[in-house]
């Protein structure tokens, strides 16, 4: 039996300690994933698992939405030894399917990086920033300080100025 410990996922900084039993790393960062996945807004999470160091990581896209140890051993299966376990595993392909992840369109992508991006400036950018912490964003608007019109447009201005071709 392994006992997850997480330090946070996504926004969560209470989540309760997983346990599971597993036979690899690969089958341990799959049920992390499966565990992870509802608590993500980002629906491109991948999940890396250190079995020397008993530690890993959630990742959202390009960004750290988590870290993690675990205590415990894996479990053998029935038809012999443990497999050689890998640092780097990914969810299995019938989570990705249901979730959207594999074979998404291009389209997809792009509005799932676009909702990825919102979510740092929301929330993990302001993190550590002392002169734009979190929930001033929202309480600016909220105020009447600034309108989201006017976010979405300098956001859009800036698509447009990096890439001149597109209308």
């Amino acid at each position: 039996m392994i006992t997850v410990k997480f330090e946070r996922i996504s926004r969560d900084h209470e989540v309760p300690d997983l346990e599971v039993a597993a036979t690899s790393a690969d089958d341990l960062a799959q049920k992390i994933w499966a565990y992870a996945r509802p608590r993500c807004l980002s629906r491109d999470i991948s999940v890396f698992v250190d079995l020397e160091a008993h530690n890993g990581a959630v990742m959202a896209g390009f960004h750290n939405a988590g870290d993690f140890t675990f205590t415990g051993e894996l479990t053998e299966v029935e038809h012999g030894p443990i497999d050689k376990p890998a640092i780097l595993a990914k969810p299995p392909i019938d989570s990705l399917l249901d979730s959207g992840v594999e074979g998404k369109t291009r389209r997809q992508t792009i509005l799932d990086t676009v909702a990825d991006l919102v979510t740092e400036l929301l929330w993990e950018d302001r993190a550590e920033d002392e002169v734009l912490p979190r929930g001033a964003i929202e309480e600016a608007v909220q105020a009447g300080e600034i309108t989201l019109d006017e976010i979405v447009a300098v956001f859009r201005d800036g698509l447009v100025e990096s890439v001149p071709s597109l209308p």
